[in-house]
């Protein structure tokens, strides 16, 4: 299997953890404890900052190290939400609000991430196949809080840390873009990570630039 079969396939679990937690992090909001409407705009407002530290952190530290830290993190959250007791409520609510921070950061990342990784004949196909993932895994986003009533209310949550942990684990394998150029060929994308091929971006071209 070539280097970029795998990362399509690396890439595609990818969004589809990242649709499938996003969406039913938001579908749920109502079932976390306090007022579901302060909880609800709340959820709407991390989103500002979540985009914002991804911007500045893909260009301090880069693609891959966000997206594993984002997805880690969440991962950690949402175990950390297992072993919160029962009447410490305002706990549970603050660490879930860290899991959507994280997923919504990851979220927006993907975007970027994927059309750097794979080259310009094959971007638009890519692009598409991740996005069907992402919404395939969205339309069963719903169906978690059904899963947790049909076995036991810490089910999601065990589902939420196993997806976020193993998505995390597995971004190690995509390859840093930070300052390279966007490969334009098939024989481009193979190579992107290599030793040889970490070329920094034409600082004439600040189109490419981010």
């Amino acid at each position: 299997m070539t280097k970029m079969r795998k990362r399509l396939f690396n890439m595609i679990y990818q969004w589809m953890v990242s649709g499938f937690l996003y969406y039913a992090f938001s579908y749920n909001i109502t079932d976390l404890a306090g007022d579901k409407y302060l909880n609800f705009l709340i959820s709407g407002l991390v989103e500002f900052p979540a985009y914002a530290l991804v911007f500045w952190s893909i260009k301090r530290w880069g693609r891959r190290p966000t997206l594993v830290s984002l997805m880690l993190v969440e991962g950690a959250s949402f175990v950390a939400i297992l072993c919160v007791p029962a009447n410490l409520t305002w706990l549970s609510t603050t660490l879930a609000m860290v899991g959507k921070f994280c997923i919504t950061g990851s979220f927006g990342l993907l975007y970027l991430y994927m059309t750097e990784v794979f080259p310009t004949e094959v971007r638009n196909v890519t692009l598409g196949s991740c996005s069907m993932g992402a919404r395939i895994a969205s339309i069963l986003a719903p169906f978690v809080r059904d899963l947790g009533k049909a076995t036991h209310a810490a089910v999601p949550n065990a589902l939420y840390t196993f997806l976020a942990l193993t998505s995390g684990l597995l971004a190690l394998k995509l390859p840093e873009t930070r300052d390279l150029d966007l490969p334009d060929t098939l024989q481009e994308g193979e190579d992107l990570g290599e030793a040889s091929n970490k070329v920094k971006k034409d600082s004439t071209n600040p189109a490419t630039e981010l």
